[in-house]
């Protein structure tokens, strides 16, 4: 989680996200996943949410089979989702 107008920056992380979290909240909050391209797998689960002007870079990800996968934004908060081309699973919302 970053608030504030703080950032955080995971380059490293490219798939298969599971049982995580993350959140941006406020203006200027920023988080970076640029390099995610893929979340795979029959047990995997992630949630993004943007409050209230927060940021989430998701723009190379391109596809998701999670099972259970949450995104929201809220309050001016933006997600980029720009390149996603293909969204399944079971508990998609």
């Amino acid at each position: 989680m970053v608030a504030s107008g703080s950032s955080l920056a995971l380059p490293g992380l490219t798939n298969s996200i599971n049982q995580t979290v993350f959140q941006a909240s406020d203006a200027g909050s920023t988080i970076s996943l640029a390099n995610l391209i893929s979340l795979d797998g029959s047990s995997s689960s992630a949630s993004f949410n943007a409050y209230n002007g927060g940021q989430i870079g998701l723009g190379s990800l391109t596809a998701s089979t999670a099972v259970n996968l949450w995104i929201t934004a809220y309050g001016a908060g933006s997600i980029d989702l720009s390149n996603l081309t293909s969204l399944t699973g079971a508990g998609t919302t």
